[in-house]
């Protein structure tokens, strides 16, 4: 791709060659002179080691690099985005694969791409422009919205919703059964779980995700949410909009966020919390009451950041205090 092409697409100002061929996009440590870098910082600058095709950066970083073009922006992180969303390359939708099973109750509209070996069950609906992979079971009455992006060998159980411009990543099982059981004196008893799976638009479930289905009604993950490998969402759970969920994170049955909130990797949650609009959860936090709007939480029960880094530097400051400790309590 041309440097004008890519400037254009950004509204950014080129210096040097605009007619130059972009072979690649790279990282600053191995770029050379047929591949365009990104430079963020001045740590990303100090990692060039020769001369580059197409540096993308701000004017105030160009100084002292060595390249063929440049391509000047405001905002270098969005230009990222931009950038490489037109160097990825969409799956070619070629249309239905003879070696699909497919009920003739489904719905399937035109401009949809359904691979070899998929499943898709009676009353299902697949929106256009969608793009499923193989080894793809979709239950009956399930709805996929439009332009979704379906990764090999997810379930999607009966009774879901998956709203538009979504991409499941692959071995997601959505729609499981909720973990609900009632422990009588004859051992435990099943509680059936009736419930659905809701994930609204522009969402993105990583790979080996679990969202089980609700008891009953629904558990829901709101509009913009981007959740990552390896967690589990448990039955009637609702994520607020543009929630942010890192690797390895468990959240408990019926619990529910508010919008924009982040969790870091391996945080857990216990049921029936409520987790306020723009808190942060940070790494391992055990969390085991209501976490307030706005506020981090962090440690083993969870509490706000700040209450908890004090206690450590309590914590670790005793080794040097153990003798005077030692004579007190003689």
């Amino acid at each position: 791709m041309e440097v004008k092409e890519i400037a254009e697409s950004v509204r950014g100002k080129i210096i040097g060659d605009e007619d130059f061929e972009i072979e690649r996009v790279d990282v600053p440590e191995k770029g050379d002179e047929s591949s365009l870098v990104f430079v963020f910082d001045e740590k990303a600058k100090g990692k060039i080691k020769g001369k580059i095709g197409c540096v993308v950066t701000k004017e105030e970083l160009i100084e002292g690099i060595d390249y063929r073009t440049a391509i000047l922006v405001d905002d270098v992180k969005m230009a990222f985005v931009n950038i490489l969303s037109i160097f990825s390359k969409r799956k070619e939708i070629k249309g239905t694969s003879p070696f699909a099973h497919i009920s003739q109750k489904a719905e399937i509209e035109e401009g949809v791409h359904v691979s070899p070996f998929c499943v898709i069950e009676d009353g299902a609906i697949i929106k256009k422009g969608t793009y499923l992979y193989p080894f793809i079971y979709i239950g009956e009455n399930s709805r996929i919205g439009e332009n979704c992006l379906i990764h090999p060998n997810v379930y999607i159980g009966y009774d879901c919703e998956i709203g538009n411009n979504c991409q499941i990543f692959a071995g997601c099982v959505i729609g499981s059964d909720g973990f609900g059981y009632i422990d009588t004196e004859n051992g435990l008893i099943k509680i059936p779980q009736t419930g659905r799976v809701v994930i609204e638009d522009d969402c993105e479930i990583g790979a080996n995700t679990t969202i089980d289905r609700a008891t009953i009604g629904e558990t829901r993950i709101k509009r913009g949410t981007k959740i990552d490998n390896l967690v589990q969402i448990a039955h009637n759970c609702e994520i607020g909009e543009f929630t942010v969920i890192a690797a390895q994170t468990g959240i408990a049955g019926s619990c529910k966020t508010g919008k924009k909130v982040k969790m870091a990797g391996q945080v857990g949650i216990a049921d029936h919390l409520n987790i306020g609009d723009g808190a942060i959860l940070t790494a391992k936090a055990g969390v085991a009451k209501d976490v307030p709007a706005g506020k981090v939480y962090s440690g083993y029960f969870a509490r706000e950041h700040k209450d908890v880094l004090k206690a450590f530097m309590i914590l670790y400051s005793l080794p040097k205090y153990w003798d005077k400790i030692k004579k007190i309590l003689k």
